[in-house]
């Protein structure tokens, strides 16, 4: 058993191993194909289930995507960590002409080493990567929105109906404790003397 397992271990690290996938840069799509194993892969083909299609197949003087050469025919020898990279879209404008977002991709390939034929079936889709994009905010909206927050601490300092919250500088914190302490003296002190904390807090418009 454990000769078995060993020999399984020493195919897997000895063989090609082909992956084609998406590379979604914003709104460029790429197919990136590369071979991940440590050796040689050799006759590789690509069947896609429907065949591939793209929004730059329309314009004029350009050979459709699934004619070029590579997707076509294949590639007769693929050495280990080779990758090949396809312009293959642009998201806004595929979305807008409804064309398919998954394939069924089957890959085959012979690797010397095992002496062995590979046939492997993969998905390739595209809808993960269409989710809401995040807009990037520029000095332009930084300054507007500091303009805006200026505004309104401004009419809060002024004591407007716009904002719940006053803001309220050192002086002004003084002047509150100082109307507070002159509120509780003009409630404590003897009629003598609490006539002149009244006249105080008047002056200062809190009576």
């Amino acid at each position: 058993m454990a000769a078995f397992v060993a020999r399984r271990q020493l195919r897997a690290q000895i063989r090609p191993f082909i992956v084609i996938d998406f590379i979604v840069q914003q709104t460029l799509i790429e197919l990136s194909i590369k071979n991940i194993g440590n050796t040689m892969a050799r006759n590789v083909r690509f069947n896609f289930d429907p065949p591939l299609k793209s929004s730059f197949d329309e314009q004029p003087n350009r050979k459709p995507l699934g004619a070029a050469a590579l997707l076509a025919h294949g590639v007769a020898a693929f050495p280990p960590t080779k990758e090949y990279r396809v312009l293959f879209d642009q998201a806004p404008t595929r979305i807008e002409k409804h064309l398919p977002d998954r394939y069924d991709v089957t890959i085959t390939y012979d690797a010397e080493p095992v002496r062995q034929t590979f046939t492997e079936t993969t998905l390739l889709d595209l809808t993960p990567y269409y989710v809401p994009s995040i807009r990037r905010y520029d000095l332009s909206d930084v300054h507007k929105r500091l303009s805006e927050i200026s505004t309104e601490v401004r009419k809060w300092r002024q004591g407007g109906t716009s904002g719940a919250v006053r803001v309220m500088t050192p002086r002004d914190v003084r002047r509150e404790w100082a109307i507070g302490d002159l509120r509780h003296l003009a409630q404590v002190a003897p009629r003598s003397r609490g006539w002149f904390y009244r006249l105080r807090l008047r002056l200062m418009g809190a009576w």
